[in-house]
């Protein structure tokens, strides 16, 4: 089980840390609490990817 950061999450999705957090704050994105930090499961976040309508996570990788 791979754990990312809120940064590492938002690389990731090629996003920025404050878009990552609204979607926390909505509970649009799978996140974990650990120690009081918000943290994300690396195969949580691809399977959420792949069930949105309209991306794919090749599309997001594309420019890696």
């Amino acid at each position: 089980m791979i754990v990312w950061s809120l940064k590492e999450t938002s690389n990731f999705l090629k996003t920025t840390p404050k878009a990552i957090r609204n979607k926390v704050m909505r509970r649009q994105i799978p996140f974990r609490k650990l120690a009081g930090r918000v943290v994300f499961i690396e195969d949580e976040i691809i399977a959420w990817i792949e069930s949105a309508p309209g991306v794919t996570l090749a599309e997001i990788q594309k420019d890696e």
